[in-house]
């Protein structure tokens, strides 16, 4: 019994003393004790949130789900209080945008205003501009316009009765000429039809050399004879045309051309199926030519099949060196008839005044040697 009375003190006294060991240790290590919010900061590297620090030594900015997204794509953010601007903001319009964007001038509503004013092309003036030709046909949209356009009722007086004449030949060229012409070109080589051309040119030296010492033009009828020698000799009888590698080159003239240098007016244009477009001096210019020309009294002393056969000749292989050139004129013409009249106008104004002749048929003439014209 005393044995086990103080066995009891003994046990009890150390169970006791544990709490109070473990109360001292927790005192006196307060100062490190490491919550949970503290170790995931540190394990994370972020600040820890506590529900202690409520005071902050500075105020925290608050971002906007707007400046957020401005930071990240780098561009400034649109915020609801930032409704005060230093400067006011250009409003670009969509046809400013456009502009910038291909590098053209805006056209904007309000640039109503034009420096100079703005010249209106008809399609007279269109095709005349695309053929050389010195006549501009304009209308300047400007009320005391010093220029006047060009009064083409007075050139074509008898355009009614012109564009019957033009219609008629039209369906006699698609029914006849134009075939005739494909299948030369077909049948007849390149070299062939060359060699035919240069023939039919060198036949029309004298008229062309006539013209040129009644025109007083000495040089070039010099060039007129030297070109009928090298052509006529060393050309084969003009089947060739070395005279232009020569340096000789090859142009027209005409008894019209020549009333034209003396200073007598063109006349009224006219239209005539076969012999195509004239004026009164160019028809009166063609009788001369058809009088004077060596041929002409030639063919007079021969058989009838002689001088069919040369026109012939000369009409099929006028119309398929103009085949082309026909051709894209009307597909781009909104009135063929117009066309041809300006074109008519500006290449016999070039005539006249001694303009380049080639054998492009971008170039073609439309009267040539004895003017018996029948490819329009």
């Amino acid at each position: 019994m005393n044995i086990h009375n103080k066995i009891r003190p003994i046990i009890c006294g150390p169970i006791l003393a544990i709490p109070f060991l473990f109360a001292s240790a927790f005192h006196a290590n307060a100062d490190v004790f490491i919550p949970f919010e503290q170790t995931i900061a540190d394990q994370y590297n972020m600040p820890a949130a506590t529900e202690e620090a409520e005071e902050v030594a500075e105020p925290v900015a608050v971002v906007s789900f707007e400046q957020t997204i401005a930071d990240q794509y780098n561009m400034p953010a649109a915020t609801e209080e930032a409704e005060e601007v230093a400067e006011p903001v250009a409003v670009v319009s969509f046809e400013q945008t456009i502009a910038d964007q291909y590098n053209m001038p805006a056209a904007t509503e309000e640039a109503e205003e034009v420096a100079e004013p703005v010249a209106v092309v008809s399609f007279e003036q269109t095709i005349e501009d695309q053929y050389n030709s010195p006549y501009a046909v304009t209308e300047i949209v400007e009320e005391d316009a010093s220029e006047e356009a060009f009064d083409y009722s007075l050139y074509d007086p008898n355009e009614e009765e012109n564009r019957k004449a033009f219609e008629f030949h039209q369906k006699l060229d698609k029914s006849l000429f134009k075939p005739l012409a494909k299948a030369y070109r077909d049948v007849v080589p390149e070299g062939g039809r060359k060699a035919i051309k240069n023939f039919l040119h060198n036949l029309e030296t004298p008229t062309v050399l006539i013209n040129d010492v009644l025109q007083g033009e000495q040089d070039r009828a010099g060039t007129t004879v030297n070109r009928f020698v090298i052509n006529s000799t060393v050309g084969f009888l003009g089947f060739g045309d070395p005279a232009t590698d020569l340096g000789y080159e090859r142009h027209t003239e005409d008894f019209a051309q020549t009333l034209a240098v003396y200073g007598v007016e063109s006349g009224p244009y006219s239209y005539s199926p076969i012999f195509g477009p004239t004026t009164e001096r160019h028809t009166t210019g063609r009788v001369v030519d058809f009088l004077t020309h060596p041929l002409t009294w030639y063919f007079n002393d021969q058989d009838s099949a002689v001088g069919l056969t040369y026109g012939a000749t000369r009409v099929v292989s006028t119309r398929e060196d103009l085949l082309d050139a026909l051709d894209d004129i009307e597909m781009d013409s909104t009135d063929y008839y117009v066309s041809i009249r300006s074109m008519y106008r500006q290449m016999r104004e070039n005539q006249i005044n001694n303009g380049l002749f080639g054998d492009d048929p971008s170039q073609f003439s439309i009267d040539t040697g004895m003017d018996l014209n029948l490819v329009f």
